[in-house]
């Protein structure tokens, strides 16, 4: 496959770079793996000399896609040479041509990806399984939270507010609540529309 890797619950490709506003620039050298643990997705990216080890909780997974974009080095040279006998289309044919694939994983606040080569299968069905254990883990982790804590006591006293009053609609009996500051005005009934007041 090119000298990507997929063994079931890991899958490897080039190292790429995540710009700010999410722009994703191949790197020439190093390589990341993606593999998916337990309760984590772990992503280990390794350069000439730098190393990265980063652990996403699947709770925190919000999205796993495989996106396809042209490259924008030869949209770039082919608005740049379009006046040079036509090398501009052959830039922007090869622009349309020869898209890249990236791995991207999106969680809270951050977005890791890696450049796929060859066969995309394996990647789709990385991406499927990451996206299962994601909702899943997600699904228990909301069931496993306790009750909601009360609210905290307030530190000052609000003043005191006059009574909201209450009107019925003629039409179909419903009854609102206004409150204080409301007595007087008219309302539109939201399940009759007729106006109340």
């Amino acid at each position: 496959m090119d000298g990507e890797e997929f063994s079931g619950n890991e899958v490897s490709g080039k190292r790429l770079m995540v710009s700010f506003g999410g722009l994703l620039t191949p790197q020439l050298f190093g390589r990341t793996t993606f593999t998916l643990e337990n309760d984590r997705l772990v992503e280990r990216s390794s350069g000439i000399v730098a190393r990265e080890k980063c652990q996403i909780p699947l709770a925190m997974i919000s999205a796993m896609a495989v996106s396809t974009r042209g490259n924008p080095v030869f949209l770039v040279f082919g608005i740049l040479t379009l006046p040079l006998f036509g090398l501009g289309l052959l830039f922007i044919l090869l622009y349309f041509l020869l898209p890249r694939h990236f791995l991207v994983t999106h969680s809270n606040n951050d977005i890791t990806a890696l450049n796929c080569r060859g066969d995309l299968r394996p990647y789709h069905d990385f991406a499927d399984a990451v996206t299962r254990a994601a909702i899943e883990a997600q699904e228990s982790s909301r069931g496993s939270h306790a009750a909601p804590h009360a609210a905290p006591h307030a530190l000052l006293a609000s003043p005191a507010q006059a009574p909201a009053s209450k009107v019925t609609c003629p039409g179909c009996g419903t009854e609102y609540k206004l409150p204080a500051g409301a007595a007087g005005r008219r309302l539109r009934c939201q399940k009759c529309q007729s106006i109340v007041g």
